[in-house]
């Protein structure tokens, strides 16, 4: 008998300090989350990312670490994993408030509105007056250019919480966004001193609305070649009409369509180009196009070009980055032109500084808009900086200044400099 009631002792003792054991353990990942806290307040984020996967090997199910490393590894610009930390969270507990926020931010900050908007819509199934939710979709919204949609939100939003300062403030955003027409004027330079002084002079009005549909554009161009001492706009001034669309066929996909036509000296007699655009998971951007001009209404020798290109895009965080090759057929021989560049998106989607490099003169410079064709196969470098700002409600200004050092015979070289203005006023 006092055998059985010491083996019954040590079996309670045993469980008891087993159970002790196990909460000192727990009780040990609660401070060492704790920690991990801190290291990202600090902004240590791989060393908190660390030690909360350290965590998780023993407590895959400890839901606030995984929540945690899911929101770390995006300040740390790793999506990716960042996504698939969260989605696992979704897929134990569908209706986790915490996550499905988290997981908004992602999309929205990896610029992948569309998915954020998912998120966000299956978060308010749950959760229908949830203000933060509301705030997310409406930021997504507002990114697609969905204007009516992100201000139905935002409503929303200030009904559940009429103090939110920053639901107010983007609504102010939408309002100034939501312009349907715009006339913008810009003017375009580029000068040259070898084999002779030459001045391109190119300014350009234009029209466009906004439809259901995309943009529209109608523009029409006035272009002067200008020799050493003549006068700007004389008598040699000749004119382009162009019509320019950016029809959108679904959220992640949508045409760049060009026509231009002249029958003057200093423009191709025909310019016409087409691209389609498809968006891609983890903010990648593919597209494919082709360009063509004829110039033959100047030189009896007809001089058509085949222009074939394309482009792969990525955004990143606040940078968008995209790089696209030309190959040109100019009847006689193939070259090819090649462009890098950089964007750095400032407080709105439309302001942004740019970084723009590349080889050979590209076929979407306006330089190749006149007759010399013949600068498609010579070989160039060249480096663009531009800044383009919102100002207000209505207005928007866009300036650039670039150089190229350019062939204009077989290994003979020069410089060339450029600059361009642009103003636009944007009304409903």
């Amino acid at each position: 008998m006092n055998f059985k009631i010491s083996l019954l002792l040590i079996v309670l003792v045993w469980t008891f300090q087993l159970g002790m054991a196990q909460e000192k353990k727990k009780l040990n990942a609660d401070v060492e989350f704790e920690n991990a806290r801190k290291l990202a307040s600090e902004k240590q984020y791989r060393e908190a990312i660390n030690l909360a996967y350290q965590i998780l090997e023993q407590y895959p199910d400890y839901t606030d670490v995984r929540i945690f490393a899911g929101r770390v590894n995006a300040w740390n610009h790793n999506f990716s994993e960042a996504e698939t930390q969260l989605k696992k969270v979704l897929a134990a507990k569908p209706d986790n408030l915490e996550a499905t926020l988290a997981l908004a931010d992602i999309y929205i900050w990896s610029n992948r509105p569309v998915e954020a908007i998912s998120v966000c819509e299956t978060g308010l199934n749950v959760h229908p007056l949830n203000s933060e939710l509301l705030m997310k979709k409406a930021q997504a919204e507002y990114k697609i250019q969905e204007y009516d949609l992100s201000k139905t939100s935002l409503n929303k939003v200030l009904e559940i919480d009429p103090q939110n300062q920053q639901a107010s403030n983007l609504l102010k955003e939408v309002n100034s966004d939501n312009w349907k027409n715009k006339i913008e004027t810009e003017y375009y330079y580029e000068n040259f001193k070898k084999p002779y002084i030459r001045h391109w002079h190119l300014s350009t009005l234009s029209y466009g609305r906004r439809t259901k549909l995309g943009m529209i554009y109608g523009r029409m161009y006035w272009g002067d070649l200008v020799q050493d001492g003549e006068k700007w706009y004389g008598a040699g001034v000749s004119r382009q009409f162009a019509i320019e669309a950016y029809p959108r066929i679904s959220q992640k996909k949508y045409l760049f369509l060009n026509y231009s036509f002249s029958g003057e000296d200093n423009f191709p007699k025909t310019r016409f180009g087409v691209e389609v655009y498809q968006g891609l998971p983890h903010a990648f951007e593919l597209s494919a196009g082709y360009r063509y001009m004829d110039f033959s209404q100047t030189n009896a020798t007809s001089r058509k070009i085949n222009i074939y290109t394309g482009s792969v895009g990525k955004y990143q965080g606040s940078y968008w980055l995209s790089f696209r090759p030309f190959l040109i057929d100019n009847g006689n021989d193939f070259s090819t032109k090649l462009s890098l560049t950089i964007r750095k998106y400032l407080s709105r989607d439309d302001s942004y500084l740019s970084l723009c490099a590349g080889t050979g003169t590209s076929p979407d410079n306006p330089a190749i808009y006149t007759v010399e064709y013949d600068r498609y196969v010579l070989k160039s470098r060249n480096i663009q900086i531009g800044w383009k700002q919102r100002v207000g409600s209505h207005f928007q200004f866009d300036v650039a200044a670039g150089y190229e050092k350019a062939q204009y015979r077989q290994n003979m070289w020069r410089d060339e400099f450029i600059t361009r203005a642009a103003l636009a006023y944007l009304f409903k």
